[in-house]
Order: C-alpha cells, then sequence, then structure tokens
C-alpha cells in the first residue's frame, strides 16, 4: 500500500526497468526473421553500404529501428546493449504513460500507471530484437507532449518531428500522428479560427518534410513514394483467406472465442497461418522474376483483383474484419508458442498429451481474454463519454484498429499500445468506482457515522 499511495510515475517505471531487465537476461530473442532484416540493415549501415540487405538498396523496413541499432554499434555495443537500451525504452514508456493520465487527472492518474505494469507482451519485447518496444516508446512520448501541451502549449511544436519519428519507425501510426497533430493544433486550441487553421498547416508540413527525404529516397529507388513495401504480401494473405469457404471463417471465429483446441474438437478447422504458407509461396515466385518491391506491387494488385471477383469473396473479406481486430488485440500468452491465447496447448493437443488440467487453464485464460476484450470496448466508450476528442488513449486504440483493419491480423504489431489499454483501465475503473452512486453512498454514509461519533463523545 506504501508504494500504491505513491502519486509520482517514477515507481511503476522502476518496476518496469526490474521486468524488463529480467526478459532480457532470462528470456532473450533470437535473431532471426524479422529481427535478421533489422539487424543486417543496421550492420551494412555501420560498415558505410547504406541501407541495404544482401548489398542492394532495400525499403522492406522503415529506417527508425534499424538506425537505432546501428548507433548501438557504431559505439561498440553488441546485442545484449541493444537489449537493455530497449528495457530502459521500456521502463521510460511506463514513466510517459502514468504521468500522461496524471495530467488528464492527478488522483485517478496514479493507478493508471500501476495497472500498466502488467503489460507483460510489451516487457517480453524488451528480450527481442524487433520494433515494438521502440515504437512504444516514439508513440508515448507523442502522445504525452499531446497531453502535456494542454497546460504548456509551446511543447505542441515538438509534436510534428515526434510524430515524423514515429511513422519512420512504423509507418501504420500515421492515423495516430495526423490525429495527434490536428487534436492539438486545431480541435483543443484556444486561438483564433484562422491562426489555428495557419498553425495546424504549418504542424502538418513539418511533419510531412520529416518524411519527405525517406520518401523521396525511394522514389529515386523504387519508383514509390511510400515508406516502405510491405502492404502488398498483408493484402494478398487477406484475400487469399477471404477465397477460401464460409465454413473456415466460421471455424475461425471458433478458434478465437473457445480455443483452437476446441474448434478442432467441435469439427472446424479453422484458418491460422496457412494464409501465409500461401503468400510467401507466392512472392518467392514473383520475387523470381523481379526486384522484391515490384514483386509486392504485384500481390497487391493480385489481392485486389481477387477481392473484386465476387460479391461472396468480398463479403467473406468484410466478414473477416472483426475476427481480425479480436486477433489483433488479443490478450497474451506465455503458455502458447504463438503467444496467444487462442493456441494454448494446441501442440499438446496434437501429441495427444492433452489432458482435463491443459484445458482448464486454457477454459480461465479464454474466460480473462473475454473481459480484456470487453475492458478495451470500455474504455473507449466510457472515455470518449467523459473526455469528448480529448481522450488520448481512445485515439489510439481506434487509429490502431483502422490501419489494420483491412489486413491480416498480425498480433504483435498492436503490443506497443498495450500499456496504454491497461493504464485506462486502471483510470477509467478508478472513475466509475470512486464516482459511482454506490461510492458516493458509502462516503455520505461515513460522514455521518464519523459526525454522530463526534456528537455522542
Amino acid at each position: 500500500m506504501f508504494f500504491l499511495a505513491r502519486s509520482t510515475p517514477v515507481w511503476p517505471a522502476l518496476c518496469a526497468l526490474m521486468i524488463s531487465v529480467g526478459f532480457v537476461f532470462f528470456a532473450p530473442g533470437n535473431i532471426r526473421k524479422d529481427a535478421s532484416e533489422y539487424d543486417r540493415l543496421a550492420r551494412s549501415m555501420v560498415a558505410g553500404q547504406g541501407f541495404s540487405l544482401a548489398g542492394q538498396p532495400s525499403m522492406v523496413r522503415e529506417p527508425g529501428y534499424p538506425l537505432l541499432r546501428a548507433a548501438i554499434y557504431k559505439l561498440g555495443g553488441e546485442a545484449k546493449a541493444i537489449l537493455m537500451l530497449q528495457a530502459v525504452l521500456a521502463a521510460l514508456t511506463i514513466y510517459l504513460v502514468g504521468a500522461s493520465f496524471q495530467l488528464m487527472h492527478p488522483v485517478y492518474g496514479k493507478y493508471a500507471g500501476w495497472l500498466s505494469l502488467l503489460s507483460y507482451s510489451f516487457f517480453s519485447f524488451s528480450g527481442m530484437h524487433l520494433a515494438e518496444i521502440a515504437v512504444g516508446c516514439a508513440s508515448s512520448l507523442l502522445l504525452f507532449c499531446w497531453i502535456r501541451s494542454r497546460k504548456d502549449p509551446g511543447v505542441r511544436w515538438i509534436l510534428p518531428f515526434l510524430a515524423g519519428a514515429l511513422c519512420l519507425t512504423r509507418f501504420t501510426f500515421l492515423y495516430l500522428a495526423l490525429i495527434a497533430l490536428i487534436g492539438c493544433f486545431f480541435i483543443e486550441s484556444t486561438q483564433q479560427y484562422k491562426r489555428r487553421i495557419t498553425e495546424t498547416g504549418v504542424a502538418l508540413l513539418l511533419f510531412a518534410a520529416c518524411l519527405l527525404p525517406w520518401m523521396w529516397r525511394n522514389h529515386n529507388l523504387f519508383g514509390t513514394w511510400a515508406l516502405t513495401n510491405r502492404v502488398g504480401i498483408q493484402v494478398y494473405a487477406r484475400a487469399w483467406k477471404a477465397a477460401q469457404p464460409w465454413q473456415q471463417l466460421v471455424g475461425s471465429y471458433a478458434s478465437v472465442l473457445t480455443g483452437r483446441v476446441a474448434a478442432t474438437k467441435m469439427g472446424f478447422t479453422p484458418i491460422i497461418e496457412e494464409q501465409w504458407v500461401a503468400t510467401v509461396k507466392r512472392f518467392a515466385l514473383a520475387a523470381v522474376s523481379t526486384d522484391p518491391a515490384q514483386a509486392d506491387q504485384g500481390l497487391k494488385k493480385e489481392g485486389i483483383m481477387q477481392l473484386q471477383s465476387s460479391p461472396q469473396v468480398f463479403l467473406t473479406y468484410l466478414a473477416w474484419s472483426p475476427l481480425e481486430m479480436l486477433r489483433l488485440f488479443a490478450l497474451t500468452s506465455p503458455r502458447a508458442w504463438s503467444f496467444s491465447i487462442e493456441g494454448m496447448f494446441y501442440p499438446q493437443f496434437q501429441a495427444q498429451s492433452y489432458t482435463m488440467l491443459h484445458g482448464l487453464i486454457a477454459g480461465v485464460a479464454q474466460g480473462l481474454q473475454l473481459v480484456w476484450w470487453g475492458g478495451i470496448a470500455g474504455v473507449i466508450v466510457i472515455g470518449f463519454r467523459r473526455e469528448g476528442l480529448r481522450w488520448v488513449p481512445g485515439w489510439l486504440i481506434l487509429t490502431t484498429a483502422l490501419t489494420y483493419m483491412p489486413f491480416d491480423a498480425i498480433v504483435r504489431y498492436a503490443v506497443p499500445t498495450h500499456p496504454w489499454i491497461w493504464g485506462a483501465i486502471g483510470y477509467v475503473a478508478a472513475q466509475v468506482v470512486q464516482e459511482g452512486q454506490w461510492a458516493t453512498k458509502w462516503r455520505k454514509k461515513t460522514k455521518e457515522l464519523t459526525l454522530s461519533h463526534k456528537t455522542s463523545v
């Protein structure tokens, strides 16, 4: 209770640092697949070969995280130093979350920082060579400065540059960046209407100026004004799923809501990762006769053509979107190889070693996940009702959902939002508890009893 009574977000941040360092030393990840691309890009820059893979210029990844890794390598650090830096950034993220909610309300905000420590999934990426911690810290710094600018207007001119850095680390946060700039410079501004329009325009131009050099580079090298070329494979993966029978869509819903083991026992055949097997094969075939950027564009065109091939395929595509949102914002589990509660104990089921205890644990986990989804919906609705358009955590969740809704869900892409979701749950729950009717009656009754006691004495 001593720590809970502290209003400073430093204490939760220190706890977050210890948790993250624990993952760095006891659960470090391997440098393979996506992590390998980030690492090779960083080492290529340190070696003076530019942003390249296998000696060829690349735009397969945004430059932010590889630049961070390259800076550590240039200073003489190695892989462990990068992970330790990520542990510090994870702690800084928790501090920014707690400080942001306390700026919104000093009483309710202190609970947000402590509850954000439940972001097990976020802390686990401290030990992985992936961009999630950097993205989480960058987005948190952007949101903190947005909220801080309400009391210190000068801070808002940092936002365009933070928004640019965030998009250069993960371009799918573009909607959040735009909402932050428009919200800060136009919606929440107290300036006259013409002044608001002018300042918003300047802020957007500064933001665009941050992105323009990288986009210009990609235009000159690859003929596209994009930050990266990963969209095509995601469009193709979703189109492939949309072309599959409705029975597999129904089975996938059953798998998400009850678990893969339960869905399989009920006779369903859910689509889990089959779309990526098909997509990787198609991409490899396309890349034989052209470069990766052109191959990605080709897959994008094929995917769109597939979605337009019949009304049934397009309707199936739309029906996948709610399911993908459930997967994107899933509660993670340390007991599943895929980090998803949906896949808990499926290897044991395949090996015929699945027991009643496994089923009980998986059932409890599924129940907690339903509560988690309900909590996310609750903080969006209640938050916007109470805070209006100033409800920053709600914008983070909504823009993330809007960005990934058309595509196939990659669970780790929503992990940077988890500290904010947990913080928002704590913040809203504190409001509801302390301002609810029963709480008011309890305080009134307590006051009456206190007065009665003093009178009797």
